[in-house]
Protein backbone atom coordinates (compact mmCIF):
# COMPACT_ATOMS: atom_id res chain seq x y z
CA UNK A 1 0.00 0.00 0.00
CA UNK A 2 3.03 2.28 0.77
CA UNK A 3 4.95 1.97 -2.66
CA UNK A 4 1.27 2.27 -4.71
CA UNK A 5 0.68 5.54 -2.29
CA UNK A 6 3.99 6.94 -3.26
CA UNK A 7 3.91 6.08 -6.92
CA UNK A 8 0.74 7.91 -6.97
CA UNK A 9 1.45 10.60 -5.05
CA UNK A 10 4.59 11.09 -7.63
CA UNK A 11 2.57 10.99 -10.65
CA UNK A 12 -0.32 13.33 -9.42
CA UNK A 13 2.82 15.78 -9.15
CA UNK A 14 2.26 15.44 -4.94
CA UNK A 15 -0.85 18.15 -5.95
CA UNK A 16 -3.72 15.15 -4.90
CA UNK A 17 -4.73 15.86 -1.36
CA UNK A 18 -6.44 12.54 -1.08
CA UNK A 19 -2.58 10.43 -1.93
CA UNK A 20 -1.13 12.78 0.29
CA UNK A 21 -3.57 11.18 3.36
CA UNK A 22 -2.83 7.80 2.25
CA UNK A 23 0.43 8.17 2.50
CA UNK A 24 0.29 9.89 5.82
CA UNK A 25 -2.14 6.93 6.69
CA UNK A 26 0.42 3.96 5.81
CA UNK A 27 3.34 6.43 7.67
CA UNK A 28 1.16 6.35 10.99
CA UNK A 29 0.59 2.70 10.56
CA UNK A 30 4.22 2.07 10.42
CA UNK A 31 5.19 4.35 13.30
CA UNK A 32 7.07 6.33 11.01
CA UNK A 33 4.41 9.79 13.20
CA UNK A 34 6.57 12.50 11.73
CA UNK A 35 6.47 11.50 8.38
CA UNK A 36 2.53 11.22 8.60
CA UNK A 37 2.34 14.22 10.42
CA UNK A 38 4.00 16.38 7.07
CA UNK A 39 1.87 14.28 4.48
CA UNK A 40 -1.18 15.37 6.79
CA UNK A 41 0.15 18.79 7.15
CA UNK A 42 0.51 19.16 3.67
CA UNK A 43 -3.05 17.45 2.63
CA UNK A 44 -4.48 20.22 4.83
CA UNK A 45 -2.95 23.03 2.83
CA UNK A 46 -5.10 21.79 -0.34
CA UNK A 47 -7.76 20.44 1.40
CA UNK A 48 -9.43 21.30 5.19
CA UNK A 49 -11.15 18.00 5.26
CA UNK A 50 -12.58 17.06 8.74
CA UNK A 51 -10.67 13.35 7.66
CA UNK A 52 -7.35 15.26 7.65
CA UNK A 53 -8.25 17.59 11.02
CA UNK A 54 -8.55 14.53 12.83
CA UNK A 55 -5.45 11.90 11.71
CA UNK A 56 -3.28 14.90 12.58
CA UNK A 57 -4.85 15.78 15.32
CA UNK A 58 -4.32 12.00 16.32
CA UNK A 59 -1.00 12.32 15.19
CA UNK A 60 -0.45 15.32 17.68
CA UNK A 61 -1.56 13.19 20.39
CA UNK A 62 0.43 10.25 19.70
CA UNK A 63 3.34 12.45 19.40
CA UNK A 64 2.38 13.81 23.30
CA UNK A 65 1.64 17.18 22.12
CA UNK A 66 -2.20 17.30 23.36
CA UNK A 67 -1.82 21.44 22.79
CA UNK A 68 -1.12 21.36 19.33
CA UNK A 69 -4.24 19.20 18.92
CA UNK A 70 -6.23 21.21 20.50
CA UNK A 71 -5.09 24.32 18.32
CA UNK A 72 -5.64 22.05 15.36
CA UNK A 73 -9.01 21.56 16.50
CA UNK A 74 -10.21 25.11 16.95
CA UNK A 75 -9.05 25.69 13.74
CA UNK A 76 -10.97 22.98 12.13
CA UNK A 77 -14.12 24.49 14.01
CA UNK A 78 -13.54 27.60 12.25
CA UNK A 79 -13.82 26.04 8.56
CA UNK A 80 -16.58 23.30 10.19
CA UNK A 81 -18.54 25.03 12.77
CA UNK A 82 -20.46 22.73 15.44
CA UNK A 83 -18.93 19.63 13.68
CA UNK A 84 -19.31 16.32 15.88
CA UNK A 85 -16.68 14.63 15.37
CA UNK A 86 -14.01 17.86 15.92
CA UNK A 87 -16.27 18.16 18.97
CA UNK A 88 -16.24 14.88 20.70
CA UNK A 89 -12.22 14.81 19.32
CA UNK A 90 -11.31 18.40 21.26
CA UNK A 91 -13.32 16.63 24.52
CA UNK A 92 -11.14 13.26 24.36
CA UNK A 93 -8.06 15.48 24.25
CA UNK A 94 -9.09 17.40 27.71
CA UNK A 95 -10.02 14.04 29.08
CA UNK A 96 -6.66 12.78 28.55
CA UNK A 97 -4.79 16.05 29.97
CA UNK A 98 -7.63 15.48 33.18
CA UNK A 99 -9.69 18.40 32.65
CA UNK A 100 -13.02 17.04 33.04
CA UNK A 101 -15.06 20.30 32.86
CA UNK A 102 -13.22 21.25 29.54
CA UNK A 103 -14.07 17.67 28.35
CA UNK A 104 -17.88 18.06 30.23
CA UNK A 105 -18.23 21.24 28.71
CA UNK A 106 -17.82 19.97 24.98
CA UNK A 107 -19.16 16.42 25.65
CA UNK A 108 -22.17 19.09 26.19
CA UNK A 109 -21.99 20.80 23.07
CA UNK A 110 -21.76 17.38 21.08
CA UNK A 111 -24.89 16.22 22.84
CA UNK A 112 -26.81 19.29 21.84
CA UNK A 113 -25.82 18.86 18.35
CA UNK A 114 -25.90 15.20 18.52
CA UNK A 115 -28.47 14.05 21.64
CA UNK A 116 -27.69 10.11 20.47
CA UNK A 117 -24.07 10.41 21.14
CA UNK A 118 -23.79 7.64 23.33
CA UNK A 119 -20.05 9.02 23.99
CA UNK A 120 -20.97 12.29 25.17
CA UNK A 121 -24.07 10.97 27.37
CA UNK A 122 -21.94 8.20 28.83
CA UNK A 123 -18.98 10.62 29.60
CA UNK A 124 -21.15 13.68 30.90
CA UNK A 125 -23.05 11.03 33.27
CA UNK A 126 -20.42 9.51 34.65
CA UNK A 127 -19.01 12.68 35.40
CA UNK A 128 -22.25 13.11 37.78
CA UNK A 129 -22.18 9.98 38.88
CA UNK A 130 -17.98 10.51 39.98
CA UNK A 131 -19.24 14.11 41.49
CA UNK A 132 -22.10 12.58 44.08
CA UNK A 133 -24.60 13.70 41.84
CA UNK A 134 -26.51 10.38 41.20
CA UNK A 135 -29.67 12.20 40.70
CA UNK A 136 -28.23 14.21 37.75
CA UNK A 137 -26.66 10.99 36.29
CA UNK A 138 -29.35 8.91 36.67
CA UNK A 139 -30.45 11.45 33.43
CA UNK A 140 -28.14 10.59 31.04
CA UNK A 141 -28.35 6.60 31.81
Amino acid sequence: ALDLAVQATQACNFADWWWKVQLGKCYYTLGLVRDAEQQFKSALKDCKSIEVILRLVRVYVRLDQPLAALELCKKGLEYHPNDVTILTEMARVFEGLNSMIMSVKYYKLVAQEDAANSEAIASIGMHHFYNDQPELALRYY
